[in-house]
């Protein structure tokens, strides 16, 4: 089966889903609250990994490390809403 659309985007994927444009694969984190979507296959389960990026220039400044790390503290308290069913 050949996508018929791609976009690294979550919103993006997201509201394509919600306008009938098809069926994808959507974080449980980014779809809670939002009752127009039905869970398919929910025997499935898709592992992805997140990466966090700075720029070498402003990676150790004080206000970047500490950004960095409050985000690396959430996404860690909140790793099982990142596993994703479809």
């Amino acid at each position: 089966m050949k996508p018929r659309f791609e976009c690294g985007s979550v919103a993006v994927q997201m509201e394509a889903v919600r306008n009938g444009y098809g069926i994808g694969i959507l974080q449980d984190y980014a779809t809670e609250g939002i009752p127009d979507l039905v869970r398919l296959l929910p025997e499935i389960r898709f592992t992805r990994n997140y990466w966090m990026l700075q720029h070498p220039d402003t990676k150790d400044t004080r206000s970047v490390a500490a950004i960095a790390e409050h985000i690396t503290r959430v996404a860690r308290r909140a790793r099982e809403k990142f596993i994703t069913y479809s």
